[in-house]
């Protein structure tokens, strides 16, 4: 017999986003209640590593900014109870190396 798990979070329960420096392994959360300023994230704030904004100028400040934005936003809509006909969850990778 061959079972499959799959991890599932709704956009309502998810709190905030995580940044985790891949040099030291510090980790950065960022309360999505709270208003981020994404350019405070431009280097790791404990080995000072390029995070969103490298040297030869590439950024992905952009981006960062309307991912929270628009996670922020799905989740109040779909919390207005307007839109009742469908429930909006994201799929979460298993840990699993297999």
């Amino acid at each position: 017999m061959t079972s499959q798990t799959k991890k599932f979070i709704a956009t309502g329960d998810v709190k905030a986003v995580h940044m985790k420096c891949n040099d030291c392994g510090a980790v950065l959360a960022l309360p999505l209640e709270k208003e981020i300023n994404v350019t405070r994230v431009l280097v790791c704030p404990h080995c000072q590593r390029p995070w969103v904004r490298l040297p030869n100028g590439a950024t992905a400040e952009l981006a960062l900014k309307e991912c929270i934005d628009a996670l922020r936003q799905i989740a109040a809509v779909l919390e207005s109870k307007q839109f009742d006909g469908f429930s909006l969850m994201l799929e979460i990778a298993n840990d699993d190396k297999d």
